[in-house]
């Protein structure tokens, strides 16, 4: 007996999983459930076209400023308190703790804790072609670290190196160049006049990506004090379930639980 289903009926009672269909699920696991589809600065080198500011905005970058806690099931990233609200932040507490500790382990934990700056922008990553059937798909949000604005606020300046890089049709590429790992991780940015011009040449493929894409202004979301301090309860919860080896011989463990006995 043959153990394909002879009764043809029977493929009328489910769907074609197809290729597309699997390129839409790919692409729905990549957005964010707010609707942002967030790219990523990879090792080596990235050729991002930054996108203008949306109308009324003067700048494309939305700065924000962030402890990184590391180390549980994945990297928790927490608005500092104390930078965007000036009130006391526990995170800056439990840093400063930390850095101020006789223990070199401990110290550098501190440091990885410290407020970091970090600043959103919408772009297009050009080392890829943009999908003419959806080109706001090809539409990203990156976080980019203060080196590289640093970098590309000096090219926006200096009209010998571009100029202004995210004008839609006279701007430019930007390639940012990761090297390194964790705390020895280093970023810099130049400018790619060579491709200067519009994004695209065709209006229809422009008009969808500059009336769709975000205003990154508005992807900043202010937690409370409440939500901070259960955010930290629960990293910290991971690090002790976790229980492994870290640098120095230091378990994450024994880190959590130096961190609830100075507070």
């Amino acid at each position: 007996m043959s153990d394909q289903p002879s009764t043809s009926d029977l493929f009328s009672l489910f769907g074609d999983f197809t290729e597309e269909g699997a390129n839409a699920a790919k692409a729905a696991a990549e957005r964010n459930p707010n609707g942002v589809n967030w790219g990523k600065v990879l090792p080596g080198s990235n050729l991002l076209r930054i996108l203008p500011p949306k109308p009324g905005r003067e700048n494309p970058l939305a700065s924000r400023y962030v402890h990184y806690l590391k180390g549980g099931e994945r990297v928790k990233q927490v608005p500092c308190l104390q930078a965007h609200k000036g009130v006391p932040c526990p995170l800056c507490e439990d840093a400063a703790r930390l850095d101020g500790s006789d223990d070199p382990v401990q110290k550098e934990e501190g440091k990885e804790m410290r407020v970091q700056s970090s600043h959103l922008v919408a772009a297009i990553d050009m080392n890829a072609p943009i999908d003419l059937e959806n080109p706001s798909a090809s539409v990203k949000v990156y976080e980019l670290r203060r080196g590289v604005v640093q970098d590309i606020a000096k090219i926006r300046l200096n009209v010998r190196s571009g100029g202004n890089y995210a004008h839609p049709f006279e701007g430019f590429p930007i390639e940012i160049i990761k090297e390194g790992t964790g705390m020895q991780t280093r970023y810099s940015a130049m400018p790619c006049v060579a491709q200067k011009g519009p994004i695209h040449t065709d209006e229809g493929v422009m008009r969808a990506i500059l009336t769709s894409y975000p205003d990154v202004f508005t992807l900043h979301k202010m937690p409370t004090m409440d939500e901070v301090l259960a955010t930290r309860q629960e990293w910290q919860d991971e690090l002790a379930a976790k229980a492994v080896v870290s640098r120095g011989g230091r378990s994450a463990q024994a880190l959590a639980a130096s961190m609830s006995a100075r507070r």
